[in-house]
């Protein structure tokens, strides 16, 4: 074979590796089912359309949600009422806090300050 030819080959194969990266990642497809050809397309093909269908619901209900939000809501919510589902993906964020922050030390002063040590200056000729 010529080098363009594998070059492509490579190519393809790279692609269908970044493919199977996010299908792993966004549609929860770390595990695969069957090892057969057509087991495995089913698979990739309904994790597709579960998806898109998320993808939608995010655009037309809750744009400024993140699609795993959508999917975390429509997870807790499978077994309630739709408007519950939308209650809850419409809602604003409850917490308020501002994350983690460094406690300030208790205790008594330093009994010795800390002094910076002075800075030398080198003169070159």
């Amino acid at each position: 074979m010529e080098a363009p030819v594998i070059a492509q080959i490579y190519k393809l194969r790279w692609q269908i590796e970044t493919f199977f990266k996010t299908f792993k990642h966004r549609m929860n497809g770390a595990h695969l089912y069957t090892n057969q050809a057509e087991g495995v397309t089913r698979q990739v093909l309904l994790s597709l359309i579960a998806y898109a269908f998320m993808e939608l619901i995010r655009v037309i209900g809750a744009p400024e949600q993140t699609i795993q939000r959508v999917l975390q809501l429509f997870r807790l919510y499978a077994d309630a009422e739709p408007c519950d589902f939308r209650e809850a993906l419409e809602g604003k964020k409850t917490r308020t806090s501002k994350g983690r922050r460094k406690k300030p030390k208790i205790g008594r002063p330093r009994k010795h300050p800390l002094v910076p040590k002075a800075k030398r200056i080198v003169v070159v000729f």
